[in-house]
């Protein structure tokens, strides 16, 4: 399935940019979602009729930038979407902005199945 218009209706929600794979923008705060796996999970007559991705959704964000609000916000937007949230977890990246600094990662550990 395409999660791009799943996934513009966050980025609507919360402001940011989002983009697959990798972000090349400007922006100091972000998304990426990555799609880590696909697979049929209900069948009938031989058939797939249900399918679950699994994505994993980044948040970027400078280092001293309060976003327990923004982690709340995509967490309660992606669970009214349909999806369920399987863990969140922050931590400092060992990379640094285009002004030096470090930056916090956010990431959301999703499902979401759909029917064909």
């Amino acid at each position: 399935m395409n999660m791009t218009p799943l996934m513009n209706k966050l980025q609507e929600k919360v402001g940011y940019p989002i983009e697959m794979d990798e972000y090349e923008g400007t922006d100091s705060k972000y998304m990426v979602y990555t799609y880590e796996d696909e697979r049929s999970v209900l069948y009938g007559d031989n058939k797939p009729l249900c399918d679950t991705q699994y994505l994993q959704i980044r948040l970027y964000t400078p280092k001293n930038y309060n976003y327990y609000q923004d982690k709340n916000t995509i967490r309660d937007t992606l669970i009214e979407m349909g999806f369920i949230i399987t863990g969140i977890r922050t931590w400092l990246e060992n990379v640094i902005d285009n002004k030096g600094k470090k930056i916090r990662c956010t990431v959301f550990n999703t499902e979401y199945t759909c029917a064909h």
